[in-house]
């Protein structure tokens, strides 16, 4: 219990801290690539005041301190951004960069290992293995900043574009747009059941619909349809700090009483939802790319790396502070993963619900904060989702993405969106199937093959590197075939998987 307090009052401090920097600074990019004119809003207000000539300006914060951030635009409008204090902008950046990589995906990780076994044993190689894919996923989002600041790129379609060609875009804008509805629709599953729970806990005599329809109606509409989304940055602060406290939440679970065997709480679950273990034993072999699949998705935020790399000043050092970033924020990534991983299955098991949270009784005071806390990180967060999935339809669509689009146009877009997102969760019920789908087909795509290609292409590598990037192309293609069919067969005919 000393151990949980001292590790909660370190969280608690880190989070001051970061909220300080967050909101001072409003550079949080969200879970994928947004709106360039929603990260520009994200900035603090400034004056400008010309320097030299029309081709250099200095752009100065209204707190009158121009040593603490100094942005230079030419006429190819190429920020350079300066800080003071390169510390405390790595501390934001890793920050943003944890909140953006753990989603709602992370919440699905525990069914993935109750896909394929019900044995305790399981959870040793399970972890060993989501931590390797973690790593392979950091060099990857690593290549992608690599290629983005060698070409001067400010994303990974224009990365892609200049690498690799013009007329082939089109896949990355439909990998993005697959992607990101795919996200938009997880996320919606997990607002229907985090506040079903809440009204359930509260007596509300709401149903799951109802519930579900509440929120969209009454908060996420109205977010999705605002022209700005700079209001929703700090709760990026609030998204990190509830999943800090649902892994010490779920450890504090899975160490005490209450869910083991004749505990309080293991009495008010119903049979789907009990601990079970060794009961079925280990599945086949196969069942196991469900994991992979949810993996892939659960560490992907490709899309964000030229924000990231484009963070830091311009110059010899930026590829070096970028490569830390990576570094430092994956480290924190894969191990809340992994915790979140080991403690949901070695709680539950072989019924570990696809959103964790669920398995947890209603009467749990502790499981109801956290449903609070992620609830209000996911409508937060959904926006932004949204705005991303909604770029890629109109580049699609030859629009030329949102900033291209009138507003008129964009909201209308959103709207019908949101509409067939949440036509599709009041039906669907389990946010595992759809993270392990999404994440076997687009996830591997975006994760081992684009990023490989990328950087094949730029030619600017040593023959060793050379060899792995043809590998792990090999590797997405077999994952998104594989891991596609498998996630699939586990959906709906999961007997064949055991």
């Amino acid at each position: 219990m000393r151990i949980h307090r001292l590790f909660l009052l370190q969280v608690a401090g880190t989070a001051v801290q970061a909220f300080h920097a967050v909101t001072a600074s409003r550079v949080a990019p969200p879970h994928h690539q947004a709106d360039p004119r929603q990260l520009q809003a994200l900035r603090p207000p400034t004056t400008i005041k010309q320097v030299a000539s029309t081709q250099s300006w200095t752009e100065v914060p209204h707190t009158g301190d121009e040593s603490t951030l100094t942005m230079v635009a030419t006429r190819e409008e190429q920020l350079v951004v300066e800080p003071e204090d390169d510390s405390k902008l790595m501390n934001v950046a890793m920050f943003n960069l944890i909140k953006c990589a753990l989603g709602s995906g992370v919440l699905a990780l525990p069914s993935g290992i109750a896909a394929m076994s019900d044995l305790k044993s399981t959870i040793l190689p399970s972890a060993l293995f989501l931590t390797v894919l973690g790593t392979v996923s950091a060099y990857t989002f690593y290549n992608v900043g690599r290629v983005c600041q060698q070409t001067g790129s400010k994303s990974m379609g224009e990365a892609w574009e200049r690498q690799v060609g013009k007329d082939s875009k089109w896949i990355v804008s439909f990998a993005t747009a697959s992607l990101t509805f795919g996200c938009c629709l997880a996320y919606s599953i997990v607002v229907g059941d985090t506040f079903h729970s809440l009204a359930t806990t509260t007596n509300l005599p709401l149903s799951r619909s109802a519930a579900h329809m509440l929120v969209t109606l009454g908060a996420m509409f109205p977010l999705c349809m605002l022209n700005n989304l700079a209001s929703l940055a700090p709760v990026s602060v609030v998204g990190v700090i509830g999943t800090f406290l649902t892994v010490v939440f779920m450890g504090w679970r899975c160490m005490g009483p209450g869910y083991k065997a004749g505990g309080r709480l293991f009495a008010t679950l119903a049979p789907a939802l009990k601990p079970s273990f060794g009961i079925r034993g280990q599945g086949k072999a196969l069942s196991s790319l469900v994991l992979v699949s949810m993996s892939a998705l659960a560490f992907l935020i490709h899309f964000t790396a030229a924000d990231f790399v484009n963070t830091f000043p311009k110059g010899e050092k930026q590829l070096k502070s970028f490569k830390t970033l990576t570094v430092k924020g994956f480290s924190w990534t894969v191990g809340l993963s992994v915790a979140v991983l080991a403690f949901g299955y070695l709680t539950f098991g072989g019924n570990a619900a696809g959103n964790i949270l669920n398995n947890y009784a209603s009467a749990d005071v502790g499981a109801t904060i956290c449903r609070l806390l992620m609830g209000i990180s996911v409508v937060g967060s959904f926006p932004f989702c949204l705005a991303s999935c909604r770029a890629a339809v109109l580049d699609l669509m030859g629009r030329g993405g949102s900033t291209a689009a009138t507003p008129r146009t964009n909201r209308m877009v959103s709207a019908g969106l949101l509409a067939l997102v949440t036509s599709f969760a009041l039906r669907l019920k389990d946010a595992g199937i759809v993270v392990a789908i999404n994440g076997a087909l687009m996830g591997s795509a975006l994760n081992y093959i684009f990023p490989a290609v990328m950087l094949l292409k730029s030619g600017k590598t040593a023959r060793w590197e050379r060899n792995l990037n043809r590998s792990l192309i090999v590797i997405g293609v077999v994952m998104a075939m594989a891991g596609g069919t498998v996630s699939c067969l586990n959906a709906f005919a999961p007997h064949l998987l055991r």
